[in-house]
């Protein structure tokens, strides 16, 4: 690691002093008065001059060899140069090379632990009624740029927020990244760098003050795609990066339009979901504007308060054949969109383990999408490694009058593997006869129905749920989701007393149940002591957002017939379902208006 420092200023000019395993040594003084010269020619060749210029004032032959090269420079007038596009006397671009991180900052030992999957990310769109930001379309990019990481990454959006609102979700969420999209500019009261929020009363600004010490855990890595200012002068938003106290800090420096912004964006993240480290991902996205032709390519700013590698670390609870196999098992859910406030009920708030709740019914109508708003929690808990398991008892048999016994099977099946699970299913084969089971040989499940009718048999069936019980008490910290439990015929006389029931009532110490069900009335008392979520349909006045959401996923961008078609439910649908997106995305897909 190399660190060139730059300043502060003396009689002599700006020192350049490079830092590395040698030690430290002034290399050189750059005169003032050469800076404003080189500043002045705004043309495509004074660009190239004042990059070729700038690698001359800060370069060594040793940097050649470092793999990790840190401009520290405080003085506000040399942060605001364009640093990044400097050239070497070869035509190459340090901050365009590959195997190479070339950063503003100075890394500091990293003091966080990696983050375990979800990455929280808020994007807040400070300002949406201004066509010229795309700021609508920014936030696309990224959602399409995660869609392949559904589970992994857990995404919200901000429209036009309050400041209340913002530092509100900023508490409760506390998210790894924050990127805005909006204005910035200078307070005309306070005097101060601000960033602008056009919430319902109109534009409101939030200094740097208000931020530094109203943000209780900064963010890893923090977005700020806010130079474009009506306010002031833009080189204040240095001031505005470092009031988050982030470990990376991504600004946009000078004016950038709007659609190459997007550009950047979509790719940034699509490298971050990738694996790449913050420096990579910024190297590979500015690689991509400047291999379209993009000038605005040397715009973003990378400023890192710890080595980009220990930036955003973040690993996933499982190993990657494992991983693998959960993504293409619940695939279904990458479909599923919006439904945050109802997935943090879920989870019970960050980094979840599992639920803080013994029993939770969750209720609403059909098709409102309780089965994905679920699934996609126990894909992401299964992702941080916990032990979480879904079953669906529309999925068993014919999905028509299914058995309790097939339902238990399907629960212990779930599992992890454990000491007990070949006892419990030789007790179930023989349970299931109407026989108590022998002490050994185990036998295996023969997958046969419950025959045992005869007068003994509540005392069999309840000696099979107290082996499933046993079972689950093995098995530690567990979560169990149920779908569609109506389809079991004799559901109030098994599975409610013998497996509902004495989750919610806190006798199976570590075991938590969620139900997903259109008719409460089918669980008996389970559904007077489980808590209660219900998923209701959505407001036709977020019909665009949803839209929106769903054609990222889709890789369907808002316009054309999606967009007729967003504004068509938005109009003439009276209730707004998910099942509709599916059908016009279908729709779309085959040609039909």
């Amino acid at each position: 690691m190399s660190v060139v420092r730059v300043g502060p200023r003396s009689a002599s000019g700006y020192p350049v002093v490079l830092v590395d395993d040698a030690g430290e040594r002034l290399l050189r003084h750059i005169d003032p008065a050469r800076l404003s010269a080189l500043t002045g020619d705004a043309s495509p060749q004074g660009r190239r001059s004042l990059g070729r210029a700038l690698h001359d004032l800060v370069h060594d032959p040793s940097l050649a060899a470092s793999r990790a090269v840190y401009l520290d420079i405080g003085e506000e007038e040399l942060r605001a140069l364009p640093w990044e596009s400097m050239i070497a006397p070869d035509g190459r671009r340090p901050f365009l090379a590959e195997g190479a991180c070339w950063a503003r900052g100075r890394p500091l030992p990293a003091t966080r632990p990696d983050v375990l999957v979800p990455i929280r990310l808020l994007i807040v769109l400070g300002n949406t009624d201004d066509p010229a930001l795309l700021a609508r379309e920014e936030a696309d990019a990224i959602r399409r740029s995660l869609r392949a990481r559904h589970g992994a990454w857990h995404v919200e959006v901000l429209d036009q927020p309050t400041p209340r609102e913002f530092f509100e979700r900023m508490d409760d969420m506390r998210p790894h990244v924050l990127h805005f999209v909006g204005h910035s500019g200078v307070d005309p009261l306070e005097g101060l760098p601000m960033l602008e929020f056009n919430g319902p009363s109109g534009a409101v600004g939030v200094t740097a003050d208000r931020i530094v010490n109203a943000i209780t855990e900064p963010p890893r890595l923090v977005v700020l795609n806010a130079c474009r200012t009506a306010y002031g002068p833009s080189a204040s938003i240095w001031e505005l990066a470092d009031a988050f106290g982030a470990a990376a800090v991504v600004t946009m420096r000078g004016d950038v339009a709007s659609a190459p912004a997007v550009v950047f964006a979509e790719n940034l993240y699509e490298s971050l979901a990738s694996g790449a480290t913050v420096g990579e991902a910024v190297r590979a996205a500015r690689t991509v504007m400047f291999r379209e032709g993009l000038s605005e390519w040397e715009a973003p700013s990378l400023v890192v308060g710890h080595a980009p590698e220990d930036v955003l670390p973040w690993s996933l609870g499982v190993d990657p054949d494992t991983a693998l196999h959960l993504a293409e098992l619940y695939a279904g859910v990458a479909m599923a969109v919006d439904r945050a406030a109802e997935r943090w009920r879920l989870w019970g708030g960050v980094d979840s383990d599992a639920p803080p709740y013994r029993a939770l019914l969750v209720g609403g109508g059909p098709e409102v999408g309780k089965s994905s708003l679920v699934r996609s929690c126990v894909f992401t808990w299964r992702l941080r490694g916990c032990t979480a398991l879904y079953v669906d008892a529309g999925a068993l048999r014919d999905g028509r009058n299914v058995p309790w016994l097939d339902v238990v099977r399907a629960v212990a099946d779930a599992l992890p593997p454990l000491a007990g699970a070949e006892r419990f299913r030789h007790h179930l084969v023989h349970l299931r006869r109407g026989l108590r089971p022998p002490a050994g040989p185990f036998q295996p499940d023969d997958r046969g129905p419950w025959e045992a009718a005869n007068e003994a048999e509540p005392q069999l069936r309840e000696a099979l749920f107290e082996g499933l019980r046993a079972l689950l008490a093995e098995t530690g910290r567990v979560t169990i989701a149920l779908d569609h439990l109506a389809l079991v015929p004799e559901l109030g006389d098994t599975l409610v007393p013998g497996l509902l029931l004495p989750v919610a009532e806190g006798r199976l110490n570590g075991v938590s149940v969620i139900v997903a069900e259109d008719d409460e009335r089918v669980l008996g008392a389970f559904a007077d002591r489980a808590q209660r979520l219900t998923v209701e349909p959505w407001d036709r006045d977020r019909t665009e957002e949803i839209f929106r959401e769903f054609g990222a996923r889709a890789n369907r961008p808002y316009q054309g017939g999606w967009k007729d078609a967003s504004e068509w439910a938005r109009d003439n649908t009276p209730v707004f379902m998910p099942s509709h997106l599916h059908m016009f995305h279908t729709m779309i897909a085959a040609g039909r208006p």
